[in-house]
């Protein structure tokens, strides 16, 4: 995919996002579980791009979304438009601290 980003220029990007074992309780949800863009294009809207793409994508195949990703938490906390992807048993987290905070006990 090609992606136009702040200041005219563009990227093209791969998104993966992973069903991984949460499949079984819902065959079309999908965990978003990290977001990367490489420091020299970070602040210029690459990753909310990244994240803005993967989630029409899901919606397009009426799917549901898990987040897991702070960065993909701390998008949804920012915006109403893919709130209706969220899926209502396992949302995730809800904002960018509460992902951090469990990472940070998982490795701290």
């Amino acid at each position: 995919m090609t992606t136009p980003i702040k200041g005219g220029s563009s990227f093209t990007a791969t998104a993966i996002w992973s069903a991984g074992s949460t499949t079984h309780l819902k065959p079309n949800r999908y965990a978003l579980l990290h977001t990367e863009v490489e420091s020299s294009h970070r602040h210029r809207g690459v990753g909310s791009a990244v994240v803005r793409q993967v989630l029409d994508e899901i919606r397009a195949r009426e799917g549901t979304i898990t987040a897991m990703c702070p960065f993909v938490a701390d998008y949804l906390s920012r915006t109403t438009a893919h709130t209706d992807l969220i899926d209502a048993r396992h949302p995730g987290y809800s904002d960018r601290t509460a992902a951090e905070s469990v990472r940070t006990k998982a490795t701290g």
